[in-house]
């Protein structure tokens, strides 16, 4: 279990949709309905920049390095006609903060790593990784 959550900020075009992939006459549909839960899922607008801020638990804003230990952040999946990879920006000493755009319209996967070294604080204990996803399209 990661020791951190993530939070997006600076992206008013980032909204939470009710995902629905009805079943076809061919295919069934990939959500499985566990206890009628409904799932969602997170979408964009191309061009938008996302800031992604890792917080540790119980830390109520994000911390620089000195107190919170490294974060690393890449794209796992990003579409592939959207031009250059993702850049990610980070901010100096404050690794649990970076920006990035979504360059083009589709599905993006983003990892975030707490660096797991031991020890006391400022170094984590537990680390973990969050797996972000979201779906970006063109602007209306």
């Amino acid at each position: 279990m990661p020791d951190f959550y993530l939070v997006a900020v600076g992206a008013p075009t980032l909204e939470t949709r009710v995902w629905e992939d009805p079943a076809s006459s061919t295919l069934p549909s990939r959500i499985g309905n566990v206890n009628e839960r409904q799932h969602r899922r997170l979408v964009g607008q191309v061009g938008v920049v996302v800031t992604l801020q890792a917080i540790l638990n119980g830390q109520t804003g994000v911390q620089p390095d000195t107190v919170t230990g490294m974060f690393t952040m890449w794209a796992v999946e990003f579409p592939t006609d959207a031009g250059q990879p993702m850049r990610f920006v980070p901010v100096a000493g404050m690794s649990s903060l970076q920006r990035f755009t979504l360059n083009g319209e589709g599905h993006y996967t983003l990892a975030v790593r707490h660096e797991d070294v031991g020890g006391t604080p400022p170094q984590s204990n537990a680390g973990g990784v969050i797996l972000y996803h979201v779906d970006v399209e063109g602007v209306p």
